[in-house]
């Protein structure tokens, strides 16, 4: 059972890999998300705040995605390109809740007043305010989620 390790570079294909499919697969599950609850659904009454369960079911799509990506990064690039994608998860998370934070920090209450009925998802995503909680939720999200899912691959590669 003993393989040669796997080259630097492949480790490092994999972690970018693994991003690269998390961010679609964020996007793609997040927008079917919106889709499915409309605009009242996914935001309080009158504001573009996130509603608890859009906020729910978002931290559950990037947890998802995030162990899809691990996957994918463990079966290029090996255990290495999923602790590698883990850390990328954290610093990314890190910097877009700052984004955020800063974001919402700078405007004042209530923000866009949000108009009844249905709105675009990319003018919802450009005024959206998140809760603290779950700014600082993402990054978690992200590294538990790669690392279950370069273990879930490691461990089906030693099943074998």
């Amino acid at each position: 059972m003993n393989s040669q390790p796997i080259p630097l570079g492949r480790s490092v294909l994999g972690m970018f890999a693994g991003y690269v499919l998390s961010v679609v697969l964020l996007l793609l599950m997040v927008t079917l998300c919106y889709l499915e609850l409309g605009s009242d659904g996914g935001f309080e009454p009158g504001s573009y705040r996130d509603s608890s369960l859009f906020e729910i079911l978002k931290l559950a799509c990037g947890f998802v995605a995030a162990i899809c990506a691990g996957w994918f990064a463990c079966r290029i690039g090996g255990k290495r390109a999923a602790v590698m994608l883990a850390f990328l998860m954290v610093v990314s998370g890190v910097v877009s809740g700052a984004i955020a934070w800063n974001k919402q920090a700078s405007r004042i209450d209530p923000w866009v007043e949000r108009p009844q009925g249905a709105v675009n998802f990319t003018v919802a995503s450009e005024n959206t305010q998140n809760s603290p909680g779950y700014i600082l939720a993402m990054p978690f999200v992200g590294l538990a989620g790669s690392l279950i899912g370069g273990a879930i691959c490691a461990a089906i590669r030693r099943g074998r």
